[in-house]
């Protein structure tokens, strides 16, 4: 099949995904509001942006037992009812327990939700399509991120209005799986990878997948209270999410040629100081202007939102091809228990010092990763053969693995039976051409 008839055939799909990432983007950063508006200690909103992520890891672990017992369309439905509930009992319940207990349902359902769309989307795709597929995928979830930071403008996050409209997102994202037509895929398998062995195989890839996970749990769950705290309004808020969002969409294809003609880890490096670089200005301005705040936003966003495929690329030029899928789920839970444990420690400094402790986080974060890096370029030489940098979405919203990776060909797909593995060509896969 082409890629245009692919397309066609896994469109309700991407359009249910479109309405989970509205419904989360908007969420996410409403709930951090809200808390701050309820009288909840920033150590408190830390706490429960540590809860989702860690749901979220918890879900990509358990998740696949429920999908093959009960169906692909069945487990969706499950996740979306419960999240659509979830977020209806907070304001029923303003205790920091039960608001901790929902934030980590959430985490759990959303990552049952992209395990079925993510292995669905991989049995309807081949090596040859998977890096088409993978840019309009890409494209859904990080504009549907941006449009549910939007909706925010539209209403007052201290009436219960936004929890309904989160709930109905999720229901709504129920509707379009409900109506494909697409076969079921095969039963989701989970597949691990010692976190030893991988530190044995490439340090610099998992300090960097955990680097991360500490970096982008703070920034989606904390940002919004700091610049609350400077007294802007919910639009700037809003803004600055969306550029942090869409500036990772857009860079990831010039960056990920430069890894490929460069040694990968000075790609890295270049990339995580500037991340730290970003981060200066407001450590130090203790009232920064719009303006800053959003060119922060882009630098932020372009940053770290490509260090996660770079790393996953860096690791892949050390892996054997049987190696690659239980690789990358190891990397993801580096990541997302980078995630968990972020907003706590941010959350800390927040309280303890300033506001702008968050950025104080995040430039110590980037020191001890830069001290990694550059402790481990003179211990390995580059590889002569690399494998093709491929952009990928953040591993915020993909916590069931990397089924559809087109340099993934897994043993099933009988439509790519020639093809070869780690064959793709990188212009299939850039956002920019989709």
């Amino acid at each position: 099949m082409s890629a245009r008839e692919i397309l066609k055939s896994v469109s309700l799909l991407i359009l249910s995904v479109a309405m989970m990432m509205t419904g989360f983007g908007m969420f996410s950063t409403f709930i951090s509001l809200r808390m701050e508006i309820e009288g909840f200690s920033r150590q408190v909103i830390g706490y429960q942006t540590s809860a989702f992520y860690l749901g979220l890891v918890i879900g990509s672990l358990l998740c696949s037992k429920l999908i093959n017992r009960v169906g692909h369309i069945r487990a969706f439905a499950v996740f979306c009812g419960a999240s659509a509930t979830a977020i209806l009992m907070f304001p029923f319940f303003k205790v920091i327990s039960v608001w901790i207990l929902l934030r980590g349902i959430l985490g759990f359902c959303l990552a049952g939700m992209y395990m079925v769309v993510e292995s669905w989307l991989n049995s309807r795709t081949s090596t040859n399509n998977r890096g088409t597929v993978l840019s309009v995928y890409m494209m859904a979830n990080n504009f549907a991120f941006a449009a549910g930071q939007l909706l925010l403008n539209f209403g007052d996050p201290a009436s219960t209005e936004f929890f309904m409209l989160g709930a109905a997102l999720y229901a709504m994202a129920l509707i379009p799986v409900s109506l494909t037509q697409s076969s079921h895929p095969d039963p989701v398998e989970s597949s691990g990878f010692k976190f030893s062995k991988l530190f044995r195989i490439s340090p610099v890839a998992m300090s960097g997948c955990i680097a991360n996970g500490l970096i982008i749990g703070a920034i989606i769950g904390l940002t919004p209270v700091f610049i609350k705290d400077l007294d802007y309004g919910i639009s700037t808020i809003t803004m600055f999410m969306s550029l942090y969002m869409l500036s990772g969409l857009v860079l990831q294809f010039p960056i990920g040629k430069l890894s490929d003609v460069y040694d990968r880890r000075i790609v890295i490096l270049a990339v995580v100081i500037t991340m730290g670089l970003a981060a200066v200005p407001l450590m130090i301005i203790e009232m920064p202007s719009e303006y800053l705040l959003y060119a922060t936003a882009i630098l932020l966003g372009a940053t770290s939102q490509t260090l996660y495929p770079l790393c996953i690329s860096y690791a892949n030029d050390y892996l054997n091809p049987e190696e690659l899928v239980k690789a990358s789920g190891g990397m993801v839970l580096a990541y997302g228990l980078g995630a968990a444990i972020g907003p706590t420690f941010a959350a800390y400094l927040m309280e303890s010092v300033s506001p702008n402790g968050l950025f104080y986080y995040i430039a110590a974060v980037v020191a001890v990763f830069i001290v990694i890096i550059l402790y481990r370029i003179p211990k390995r030489s580059t590889p002569e053969d690399k494998e093709t940098f491929v952009p990928l979405p953040d591993a915020v919203t993909t916590p069931g693995g990397l089924d559809i990776d087109p340099r993934y060909e897994p043993e099933q797909d009988d439509e790519s039976e020639s093809a070869e593995p780690n064959g793709s060509s990188y212009t299939a896969t850039s956002p920019t051409t989709a």
